[in-house]
């Protein structure tokens, strides 16, 4: 454990005395509860906690924590403080710091915490649950005025947020949480097939199935036990992902951007960051930034999914070349790394959300997905399934997508049952039936596994076969078992986009202004510019129509947009030197 992460871990222990105390139900959640399924205590590289109650549980708990508070504890809720900028709770250890740069202006105590999330119930009836769903993310968001935006948003949502906004501009903050927060927790009261998370800060606000909060079970938790749902793997694929099991690559751990110091309480460097970056001016062009992102993703929709089919056809044209000058004695390794562009590109968060992606063809489609369940990448080639049936590229009933996905199923339900679990007999005979497996390295690992003596380590059948470790519970018992792997948690600070990344945007916004690229673009001997562009103009990608939009778009936030960018970005510069300051 790291120190902030003992920090948290005394935090969990004073929360879980109270509601035993008083018998309320809670349970860990998100990456909390995550790392009590896979590690049986924090994420290695973990930097916050999160628990989660139902509606009734959540109510009598803010009821009487105040009167339980240990010294140097706060609660932060909207009816304690209508400046507090969340519609979730937060345990505070008031004597320590912990900063996050896009939530110092509002009323929230930056110390060390507890996210405390609430499940409400709604409605069975889907557009019912819609209303609700998209009303509650309207009622989080205008509070947070100066918070990060969640990734994405449903189609129609400015127009829900611009609505709060102005009913909050006329009621005042104090009465709008008044007016709106007891009915929208409330709306589906008697309902209980399904629950909502009452939080605007996770992508969308998740529904889960109410019987995830029907009981929970204390489990082993670093040096104690605390509660994760009877249905913690139900709970954290459907928070998650069904990929959960696995660790996932090296520059996907997910890091808050936060400055901490556990012996000194946070009006200490509150006060020295303020005297170093202007903070009126800080928090307007937060909230304009917000605001302004929300904007885009409305009005500028037609553009940014125009944008993405012009990169989406830049890897088309770029995969079809490169497999068609393939070497045929390719091994599936070298194969994945020429369709590498190709399969990120299949899993990007913007083909999803606009439900599009790369129609290279069957041919490149299925070698794909063969390599990727050749390699145990069996997660990345369900994912790239349901990415290209929702784009409508595949049909929902394609046989070799079925395929494809039952050898995903045996493989995930082989390695599980090796490295998960450790039941040999189970994994023996998975194996014997999984003759579609022979030659995968799922297959290999599992065999391999299988052959060494009762005791052996799982993690050394794991680590012939992929090298690295990417499963959780592998990783857990090279943990036990001593093995220097400090590098695994090496985290890169700053993130910057790929150089790949910058020449798109580059090449997109060269093709759609006719002004030439002032940097390095991606044309190159596989794909030429002039084939490129015959292409997308075949499509309509380059349509005057097109091109005008982008021009309006590209104008807008030169004149709107990037003002805000830019003080913003002095800010966050400032706070990342917070510890030169």
């Amino acid at each position: 454990m790291t120190d902030l992460q003992e920090r948290m871990l005394l935090l969990l222990k004073e929360i879980d005395e109270i509601c035993r105390k008083h018998e309320i139900k809670y349970f860990l959640f998100a990456g909390t509860a995550l790392g009590a399924a896979r590690h049986k205590g924090f994420i290695p590289w973990d930097d916050d906690t999160d628990i989660i109650m139902d509606l009734q549980n959540y109510e009598r708990f803010l009821g009487i924590i105040k009167e339980e508070l240990p010294e140097d504890r706060a609660i932060d809720w909207v009816t304690e403080d209508p400046e507090y900028l969340f519609t979730y709770a937060r345990y505070i250890d008031t004597s320590s710091t912990a900063l996050q740069r896009h939530t110092v202006f509002g009323g929230c105590k930056p110390g060390v915490k507890v996210d405390i999330f609430c499940a409400v119930p709604t409605f069975s009836d889907e557009a019912l649950r819609e209303k609700h769903k998209m009303d509650v993310l309207g009622f989080a968001e205008v509070l947070c005025t100066t918070g990060r935006m969640g990734m994405y948003r449903p189609t129609g949502f400015y127009g829900v947020f611009e609505r709060e906004k102005k009913k909050l501009q006329r009621a005042g903050r104090k009465q709008y949480i008044e007016d709106n927060l007891h009915e929208l927790m409330h709306r589906a009261d008697g309902e209980t097939e399904k629950c909502l998370l009452f939080s605007g800060m996770m992508s969308n606000t998740k529904t889960y199935d109410s019987c995830i909060f029907d009981e929970a079970v204390y489990v082993p938790y670093e040096d104690t036990q605390l509660p994760i749902s009877k249905y913690n793997d139900l709970f954290t694929t459907q928070h998650i992902a069904e990929s959960w099991p696995d660790l996932p690559p090296h520059l996907e751990r997910p890091r808050h951007m936060m400055f901490v110091d556990l012996d000194k309480p946070y009006p200490v460097y509150m006060e020295r960051l303020f005297h170093q970056a202007d903070a009126k001016k800080a928090k307007e062009a937060s909230i304009k930034r917000k605001e302004n992102n929300l904007f885009e993703r409305e009005e500028y929709r037609d553009v940014l999914i125009n944008n993405q089919k012009i990169r989406n056809l830049v890897v088309e044209m770029d995969v079809k070349e490169r497999f068609a000058r393939r070497d045929p004695e390719l091994s599936a390794d070298q194969m994945a790394e020429m369709l590498d562009r190709y399969i990120d590109a299949q899993m990007e968060g913007l083909n999803k959300t606009f439900g599009l992606c790369v129609d290279a063809g069957d041919e490149i489609l299925h070698t794909a997905l063969n390599t990727l369940i050749e390699l145990g990448r069996y997660y990345d080639a369900k994912s790239i399934i349901r990415t290209c049936t929702a784009a409508g590229a595949i049909s929902a009933d394609d046989a070799f997508a079925k395929g494809i996905t039952a050898k995903a199923d045996r493989s995930a339900a082989m390695m599980e049952a090796a490295f998960r679990y450790g039941n040999r007999a189970e994994a023996k005979e998975l194996l014997e039936a999984a003759e579609e497996l022979q030659g995968t390295v799922p297959y290999q690992a599992v065999q391999y596994w299988l052959e060494q003596g009762e005791g052996v380590p799982g993690y050394k059948a794991y680590l012939k076969a992929f090298g690295e470790p990417k499963n959780g519970f592998v990783l857990q018992e090279m943990i036990e078992d001593g093995m220097p792997i400090d590098s695994i948690f090496e985290v890169e600070e700053t993130e910057t986009p790929s150089s790949s990344t910058t020449m798109l945007r580059t090449t997109v916004n060269a093709l759609m202004t006719g002004k030439p690229a002032k940097k390095p673009n991606l044309w190159s001997d596989a794909v030429t510019q002039t084939a490129f562009v015959k292409e997308a103009e075949q499509r309509g990608l380059l349509s005057k129509q097109n091109k005008k939009r982008y021009k309006k778009y590209r104008l807008w936030k030169k004149m709107k947009k990037q003002k805000a960018e830019d003080i913003f970005n002095a800010y966050a510069k400032t706070f990342v030197e917070l510890e030169q300051i």
